[in-house]
């Protein structure tokens, strides 16, 4: 492996490892789009989400002790999902759900992020942006006015890690609850990929029995 020392990292025992499959991925990304704005405890969070990326942040928000997270998606079934977690849910963004410290946006819907962040967005609020992969065009005025502070991009994972082992372990972030489904890697997996609504796990034959069971 290259550069092994700097790019491994040992997991927890006693943990089913297939929890881990994304720490050095979304799951970190996760964790980092929300931990570093958590100052007092009481923020208020709005998570715009598509699929698994803004329930990986709603999860990490809830593991971290914030009990006012509002999580908008189209997807009833992501909308579920969030609900499980203890989050308020809606199918839509509406100018009277905030004002809101921290907006993660997931939703890969550039309308909103234009539009509707900033209506709902506290003075010196922040936006963390983990869903775009499209040129957009901001209102520079109206994000001057309000003293937003926009950061755009995934994290570089390394530095996450071992905080993500650290709540997945204790169970209080639970991935495996979140994806998509979990299937044989020997199944048809170019169909399993077309199907699945959030995040995909395959598992070889021979790691099988380590799992509770395949769903």
């Amino acid at each position: 492996v290259p550069f092994a020392d700097s790019m491994l990292f040992k997991l927890p025992p006693d943990v089913d490892p297939t929890e881990f499959v994304a720490s050095g991925d979304n799951l970190a990304v996760g964790y980092a789009s929300i931990a570093p704005h958590i100052k007092s405890g009481s923020e208020r969070v709005l998570i715009l989400g598509s699929g698994i990326n803004g329930l990986y942040v709603a999860a990490f928000a809830r593991a971290l002790g914030l009990s006012d997270v509002v999580y908008v998606d189209e997807d009833p079934e992501n909308l579920r999902q969030a609900a499980g977690l203890g989050c308020a849910s809606s199918g839509t963004l509406e100018r009277d759900m905030g004002p809101f410290d921290v907006v993660v946006d997931a939703s890969c819907d550039p309308k909103l992020l234009r539009r509707r962040v900033l209506q709902v967005l506290q003075p010196e609020g922040v936006v963390e942006c983990v869903g775009h992969m499209q040129d957009i065009t901001l209102d520079g005025w109206a994000w001057y006015g309000r003293g937003a502070t926009f950061h755009c991009g995934v994290c570089s994972s390394s530095p996450h890690v071992e905080q993500v082992f650290r709540y997945v372990a204790a169970g209080a972030v639970l991935p495996s609850q979140l994806w998509s489904d979990l299937v044989p890697f020997d199944d048809d997996l170019p169909r399993a990929f077309v199907a699945h609504r959030r995040q995909l796990v395959a598992v070889r034959p021979d790691q099988q029995s380590i799992h509770t069971g395949l769903r």
